[in-house]
């Protein structure tokens, strides 16, 4: 405002060329913050400041600006023979007392401008700002609304009836600020309310809960059933009457995280038990959560932008710090379990658990273990077999018919993939310790690949493979999960 103000006195002094074009009068050129002032020269209102540009006899001259609600500036100016003479004025706000009377209805709650004083009637404000007042009464269900101007220097009675609240309340509801997706199954609930004594309470519930009538707040947190698909909020308001609203709703769609699948668990699930040689020996029960599982291996495409966002160190068959030209969408590989750690804590996700990684590859079935998603018997044409040298790579995307149950993909080839064994009974040894090891212990462990044992039969996703957790092998990547409170407070589509 100061800005355009000064623009407009640069203005007219270039309009006029610093000179009145009359070399036997001045000029009086008066700019207010806020422009709008009543001008008044030696007692005579002459205009407003908008701004204000007056030709006057040259000599001393009163000058006064008046403005309601603003205390009246005034002082003397001396205006010179053929020049102008620039008034930069601030007025300020005045300040009025305002007394507010109810009648009979004594102690209703005051509110100026939707905002409660934490007075109440019959009431004295003395000092406050002058300007235009809302004023609110409200006792339990009668009300009175109406609008007073407080003049500078001067006290305001208002007296006011109340009267009965003869209306529910109005209300709209959103979710996330209105967003259509979100990969969290926590929101926020945002409630747009009116009413004329008040909103005292609400009631709010989706398809699998409700809650209880609770103290109205206008912003609530809400937690939906993680399973992805169309959410519904549904909320009913009571006045300060007891009067309720209609219920209102708003929508919005739970999705996973991009690139991910919802895996719906719990509260068990029968895993495979190995021995030291990582052979199956049975199963046993384990609690389980849903969680959610990158589709894919992680690609060198991807392992490219973590790279070059993080500078950490590439695989070392990488040539100047680039994945080999065209396999963009190839399963990074010759990563270490921390490497891939780094990733994934870079991503916002974690390493999947030996556990998570057998629910996505076998769907729920609880009691039976195949070696491979489709059956017993091997399907050269479902999945790719890369050697241990790295032989025979693919795109993640070449083998569409290698999918879980779950609609995970290369699960039962491809390549191993490191995830992490959560031993709860272990006790650490002095060197885990050292190293800082904490409980649960969380081994790293290979899953995934195809394996051709000691008789030349493959094996695949009933197989478990031990490898050196700083070994970098071109036929072991990963994949990241993610648990369902981890993306709590997320981003609709984080990175």
């Amino acid at each position: 405002m100061r800005f355009l103000l000064l623009s407009c006195v640069l203005i007219f002094a270039m309009a006029i060329d610093e000179s009145p074009g009359d070399e036997t009068i001045g000029v009086l050129f008066v700019v207010s913050e806020p422009p709008g002032a009543e001008v008044l020269i030696d007692g005579t209102a002459t205009g407003k400041t908008t701004p204000f540009y007056f030709k006057l006899s040259p000599g001393k001259h009163s000058l006064t600006l008046k403005k309601r609600f603003y205390e009246q500036r005034s002082m003397t100016v001396d205006v010179a023979e053929g020049k102008i003479t620039k008034i930069e004025l601030k007025l300020w706000r005045g300040k009025g007392n305002l007394i507010i009377l109810s009648g009979d209805n004594l102690g209703a709650d005051v509110y100026l401008n939707g905002k409660p004083t934490g007075r109440k009637t019959p009431c004295s404000l003395e000092e406050i700002e002058s300007g235009l007042y809302k004023i609110r009464l409200v006792k339990g269900d009668m009300f009175w609304e109406g609008v007073s101007a407080v003049d500078a220097g001067k006290t305001v009675t208002v007296e006011a009836t109340l009267a009965k609240d003869q209306l529910p309340p109005i209300a709209t509801v959103t979710i996330n600020d209105g967003a259509e997706v979100t990969i969290s199954p926590e929101v926020v609930i945002k409630i747009n309310a009116s009413d004329e004594t008040g909103i005292a309470k609400m009631l709010l519930s989706d398809l699998n809960r409700t809650s209880e009538w609770e103290p109205f707040s206008p912003i609530r947190r809400w937690r939906f059933s993680s399973d992805p698909g169309v959410k519904e909020i549904r909320v009913i308001l009571m006045d300060k009457s007891g009067k309720r609203s209609e219920e209102i709703s708003a929508r919005i769609r739970l999705i996973p995280p991009p690139g991910m699948r919802f895996i719906k668990c719990g509260p068990s699930f029968n895993r495979i038990r190995f021995d030291k040689s990582g052979e199956p020996k049975g199963l046993e029960t384990v609690p389980l959560s849903s969680f959610y599982m990158d589709e894919y291996e992680v690609t060198n495409a991807q392992y490219q932008r973590f790279i070059d966002e993080t500078g950490y160190p590439p695989p070392p068959h990488w040539k100047n710090g680039r994945y080999p030209i065209g396999k963009g969408d190839f399963p990074v590989v010759n990563v270490s379990y921390e490497d891939a750690k780094a990733y994934a804590l870079w991503a916002g996700k974690r390493l999947p658990t030996v556990v998570e990684w057998e629910r996505a590859a076998f769907g729920p079935a609880n009691e039976e273990r195949s070696e491979w998603p489709w059956g017993r018997i091997w399907d050269g044409l479902r999945a790719n077999f890369v050697t241990s040298r790295g032989v025979n790579l693919r795109s993640v995307f070449a083998f569409p018919n290698d999918a879980s149950p779950e609609g995970v993909h290369n699960m039962a080839g491809s390549v191993w993939e490191w995830v992490e064994m959560i031993n709860y009974g272990r006790k650490l040894s002095l060197y885990d310790i050292i190293i800082g090891a904490k409980t649960p212990f969380r081994e790293p462990v290979l899953r995934g690949g195809i394996w051709k044992d000691d008789t030349g039969r493959l094996r695949g996703l009933t197989k478990m493979l031990r490898r050196n957790p700083k070994g970098r092998y071109p036929y072991v990547g990963f994949r990241c999960a993610k648990g369902i409170d981890e993306t709590l407070g997320a981003e609709p589509y984080p990175r």
